[in-house]
C-alpha cells in the first residue's frame, strides 16, 4: 500500500483512504462508498484476500469495496478509471471468476514490477511520455525511504535501535529498526506530501 500512495503523489494525484476519516457517527462502508464517488481512479489490489494460515479467513474487504467501484463506473460514472492488481496471473479466477476477461496487473509481490505496472498503466491512460522507468522509480522510492526512515529516527518514533555482542567476531553489533514498518497510511500520506511539497522530488503532471 505504501508504494502505491506514494506513486500516486508523484503524480500529482491525492490518494484518498476511508482510514483519513474519523467520523464515528458513520460507519466504514459508507465511508468507503463516499471516497468511491469523489475518487477519479480506484486502485484495487487483491493479492491479500487468501488466507495466511490454517483455520483463518480469508480477507475479502478488497474484492468487496471492487464490486463497488465496478458498480459506480457501470452505472453512475463511466469515465471513471479503474486498475486491478494482483500477485500472479489467473489467481483471482479461484475466487473472483466474474472477473474472467478484464486486464489484470500483475506485480508478483515485488517493488519493481508493482511500479512498472502502474507505470504501464499510467502511460496508456493518460498518454504520459515523461515518466521515469520504473527501475528508476524504485531507485528514487527507496531514496525517499532512506528520507522518511531517519526523520522517524530523529524523532525516536516506535522501537529504538538495539545492540548486541556477537562472540564469533567479538565485535558489538548494531541491529537497525525500520520505522517505516511501525507507521500507519495516514502518517505515511502526510509524509509522502511533506517530501514532494519541499522540493525532495520532482513530481509527474498528469495531461
Amino acid at each position: 500500500m505504501f508504494a502505491l500512495i506514494y506513486f500516486v503523489y508523484k503524480l500529482n494525484m491525492i490518494p484518498l483512504l476511508s482510514l483519513n476519516k474519523k467520523d464515528s457517527g458513520d460507519v466504514r462502508i459508507n465511508k468507503i462508498v463516499k471516497l468511491i464517488e469523489d475518487s477519479q481512479v480506484g486502485f484495487h489490489d487483491i493479492s491479500r484476500m487468501v488466507a495466511n494460515k490454517e483455520k483463518e479467513y480469508c480477507r475479502l474487504n478488497m474484492p468487496f469495496e471492487l464490486g463497488i467501484d465496478y458498480g459506480y463506473k457501470n452505472f453512475i460514472s463511466k469515465d471513471k478509471k479503474i486498475l486491478v492488481l494482483d500477485s500472479e496471473a489467473y489467481r483471482y479466477q479461484k475466487g473472483l471468476s466474474d472477473l474472467a476477461g478484464v486486464d489484470i496487473a500483475i506485480h508478483n509481490n515485488e517493488l519493481l514490477d508493482l511500479f512498472d505496472v502502474l507505470r504501464d498503466w499510467v502511460i496508456t491512460e493518460y498518454d504520459i511520455t515523461d515518466i521515469k522507468h520504473s527501475a528508476a522509480l524504485k531507485y528514487e522510492y527507496d531514496d525517499f525511504h532512506g528520507w522518511l526512515n531517519e526523520r522517524l529516527e530523529e524523532q525516536e518514533y516506535g522501537i529504538t535501535n538495539t545492540t548486541t555482542y556477537d562472540e564469533e567476531s567479538n565485535e558489538l553489533i548494531i541491529k537497525y529498526t525500520n520505522y517505516i514498518d511501525e507507521i500507519k497510511p495516514k502518517e505515511f500520506m502526510i509524509y509522502c506530501k511533506q517530501y514532494f511539497q519541499e522540493g525532495f522530488a520532482i513530481a509527474v503532471d498528469l495531461k
